[in-house]
């Protein structure tokens, strides 16, 4: 659909400009269409017929502006005619880069280039080729320039009139709304800082100093002139700066305040003077922006204090919890050697087995504890039972195997980081369900529990007992890989293997 049709209104009597102009109204015909037909402002085509006409617009002011000198057209009217293009091309721009904030994108972009296009060619252009014949018939420059001022008929002027208005008011429009996308853009600049800023101050990984050094870095970002912003965090003693950082007189600041405490200010300093903004040259959404950096560093200082003596009160915790474990330990060793040894040896097989199943430090450590403790239902089986040569009656057998509930109910009511009384009580539990004292199958047993079932049957089978012999490794290894899937947890036993098999691990003396 064309908005323009060329006729001889649009006739300047200049063949180079008309030829110029009569390719611009089929550009702006072809844009108009592009923008109807398009499904969104990103479209490749749109795009592409907008830089056109950016483009051909810049060549055809250029070349108006080289006939004007020609022709000796007055300064007056040359000055006049190229704050027109300047204009022009400064307006559209502006339009075109805020189109995605626009309400109605198609309309306005559209409505603003019909209106210069009218204003331009009808008036603008129409005074230069006035001017242009009157100089070429004789005129002065100056007599052309006054005699093109004269208004032509009535009707005429008043829809030239009329057409500057509209331009003038869509001109108003389009610099209120850049103002508005500015701040906008300020606004996003700002947001986009506090964010990063944010995420980073609340990574659990990462030091105080650390911290302290990369938030400084990012602060620049939310000022409206980064590229010539630096800043600078002073933080008990300790000074963290931007590479570009001096100070100058335009300065903002803030404190940073731990506990109602003063512990180190922000500063942001612009290197060089800018127009006064708000109440200095900065704007007051940076001082907002400021004062809330430094409120989150002082919260992240707290906060990480309290972490710190946390930590530190858990570690002792820890400390005073292990140093239990190894108590009763002793103790077990005071009364059944046999048995205190037996699980310190299964606590370091379980451990090593957990490491080769990729396990984190605190689940390891929950095995080396469940390990250590997880026969210390023997303790309560008479010494004559646990020790005695040779083949148990079924009597004493069946006491034995009471050591699993009995291990439980002595470990249950200690509140420990893992489920240590529940692996004492399945450890001899086994995957076809054959095992005691629940006759467990598969999933149902604890994975701890498998791991220790392994690593109990590997230490005492390899092990001088007081009733046998040691059997030594490579049978410990061939009964679980016999039980393989059956007895054990496959990818346990798996693990079992390749650590002694491949990897040349011996049990720890």
């Amino acid at each position: 659909m064309k908005i323009f049709v060329w006729d001889e209104h649009f006739v300047t009597g200049l063949e180079l400009v008309d030829e110029q102009h009569h390719f611009l109204i089929d550009l702006i015909n072809k844009f108009g269409d592009s923008l109807i037909a398009s499904k969104s402002m990103e479209d490749a085509e749109l795009v592409s017929v907008f830089d056109q006409l950016k483009d051909y617009a810049k060549y055809h002011f250029s070349a108006e502006e080289t006939l004007m000198r020609e022709c000796a057209v007055e300064p007056r009217h040359i000055d006049m005619h190229i704050r027109h293009h300047e204009d022009f091309l400064n307006q559209v721009t502006l339009m075109w880069n805020a189109r995605t904030t626009l309400a109605k994108p198609v309309e306005a972009l559209h409505g603003f280039l019909c209106a210069w296009l009218a204003f331009h060619v009808l008036g603008v252009d129409q005074d230069m080729a006035r001017q242009i014949a009157l100089i070429r018939a004789g005129k002065t420059s100056g007599e052309a320039f006054e005699i093109a001022q004269t208004p032509l008929d009535s009707s005429v002027d008043r829809l030239l009139t009329a057409l500057r208005n509209l331009y003038a008011e869509l001109t108003e429009q389009n610099h209120n709304l850049a103002s508005i996308n500015g701040r906008l853009g300020e606004s996003m600049k700002e947001l986009r800082c506090l964010h990063n800023v944010t995420a980073l101050i609340t990574s659990a990984d990462k030091a105080q100093r650390d911290i302290m050094g990369e938030v400084v870095q990012l602060m620049p970002q939310g000022w409206f002139y980064p590229e010539i912003t630096c800043a600078r965090i002073v933080f008990q003693g300790q000074q963290f700066a931007t590479g570009n950082f001096r100070e100058t007189p335009w300065k903002l600041g803030a404190d940073i305040l731990v506990g109602g405490i003063l512990a180190g200010t922000l500063e942001v300093y612009y290197l060089e003077q800018k127009p006064a903004r708000d109440e200095g040259p900065f704007l007051q959404e940076e001082r907002v922006l400021l004062n809330t950096l430094a409120s989150e560093l002082g919260a992240m200082v707290k906060r990480k204090a309290a972490e710190e003596e946390s930590k530190r009160y858990v570690t002792e915790l820890e400390v005073a919890f292990m140093s239990s474990v190894e108590i009763a330990t002793h103790l077990g060793e005071l009364r059944d050697p046999y048995t205190a040894e037996h699980q310190r040896r299964v606590a370091q097989i379980a451990f090593a087995i957990g490491a080769e199943l990729g396990w984190n430090a605190r689940r390891q450590e929950g095995l080396r504890v469940a390990g250590n403790l997880h026969d210390i239902g023997q303790f309560a089986i008479p010494a004559e039972v646990v020790g005695k040569p040779g083949k148990l009656s079924t009597l004493m057998y069946e006491l034995v195997k009471g050591h699993a509930r009995i291990g439980y109910d002595v470990l249950k009511g200690v509140k420990f980081p893992w489920p240590v009384a529940e692996i004492a009580l399945q450890h001899h539990e086994r995957m076809d369900g054959s095992g005691y004292p629940q006759g467990l199958k598969g999933e149902a047993i604890l994975i701890e529990a498998r791991i220790i079932a392994v690593a109990d049957v590997i230490e005492a089978m390899s092990s001088h007992r007081p009733y046998r012999r040691a059997l030594g490794i490579d049978k410990a290894l061939e009964e679980i890989e016999r039980g393989r899937g059956s007895l054990y947890d496959t990818t346990v036993a798996d693990a079992c293997l390749r650590l002694f098999r491949e990897k040349g691990y011996s049990i720890p003396e």
